[in-house]
């Protein structure tokens, strides 16, 4: 994360990115009939445009290409070392923006990061659906909580993930996104990662990688079944293995989030005030 950041001229500029990067990429994102209709859709119901964007990292350099739709925003983000932290580990990151000057405007980004694009080749139907679904709940006041710089800003993300993608997988089943295969061969993928590993006796130091694995443990039980992926059950083991604290937190979750209707906002502000806290627990100190 060593790239360094410049404004000259209201344009940015990552230091350490090939000259003239920002000109040579493009941040254009053509979307299909589906997704088009769907984002009609969320910007009539949230009063906010909705703005997919391709976004560049490139030997450390975050790179904005010129034409992104409101550069000046999104660099005040990029600024940030949690943000970029959070950024680049992610394959798509949407931001919920709404002006300090212009009241009334909102701007809801859904940024891909282009680094790791290879790995979702010819799936990104699926990645955009997802990301929309994260825009569509926020249009509906089913909001994630709010993103605040700092060293703790992943605590915000995942404990928004935890629940909002349960409700999203719904939203995409229920519109025929046919996102699971490529989820599962994203999961292999995590999965053959851990092979050869020695096993874990503690829970990791890292707390934003704590909040991540009961993230995906939630995930994985609310959005897959056993007979979609036969390996389901070894990867929430291991997701959870030498950390008694994140099986207990995470099967506490698992039944909020059962006992609740996510489609509704009682129900799903419910299944969030759990997963802050739940994530909190795991912020403590042991």
């Amino acid at each position: 994360m060593a790239a360094l950041w410049s404004v000259a001229s209201g344009i940015v500029w990552a230091q350490a990115a090939p000259p003239g990067a920002e000109r040579m990429l493009s941040s254009r994102v053509e979307l299909n009939e589906r997704l088009a209709a769907w984002k009609q859709e969320i910007e009539k119901a949230g009063k906010l445009e909705l703005v997919p964007a391709r976004i560049y990292v490139v030997d450390g350099a975050y790179i904005l290409p010129l034409d992104t739709p409101h550069r000046a925003v999104l660099y005040e983000f990029f600024r940030d070392t949690g943000f970029r932290n959070q950024f680049v580990r992610a394959h798509a990151f949407n931001i919920n923006w709404e002006s300090a000057l212009e009241p009334g405007k909102r701007v809801s980004f859904v940024l891909l990061n282009m680094q790791r694009m290879p790995e979702f080749s010819g799936q990104e139907e699926d990645l955009l659906s997802h990301e929309f679904g994260h825009v569509w709940l926020h249009a509906r006041g089913m909001r994630a909580p709010t993103y605040i710089p700092g060293t703790l800003a992943c605590e915000a993300v995942h404990a928004g993930d935890m629940v909002q993608h349960v409700a999203i997988r719904m939203e995409q089943d229920e519109r025929g996104f046919r996102f699971r295969e490529g989820w599962i061969e994203d999961l292999k993928k995590a999965l053959r990662q851990t092979e050869g590993q020695p096993r874990a006796t503690r829970p990791t130091p890292d707390v934003c990688q704590r909040l991540q694995r009961l993230a995906l443990v939630v995930d994985l039980e609310m959005g897959l079944r056993d007979e979609e992926w036969s390996e389901r059950r070894k990867l929430v083991e291991w997701l959870g293995e030498g950390d008694e604290k994140l099986r207990k937190v995470s099967g506490e979750l698992l039944r909020v989030f059962r006992s609740v209707d996510l489609s509704e906002r009682l129900g799903y502000a419910a299944a969030l005030g759990a997963s802050r806290a739940a994530a909190q627990l795991l912020l403590e100190r042991e």
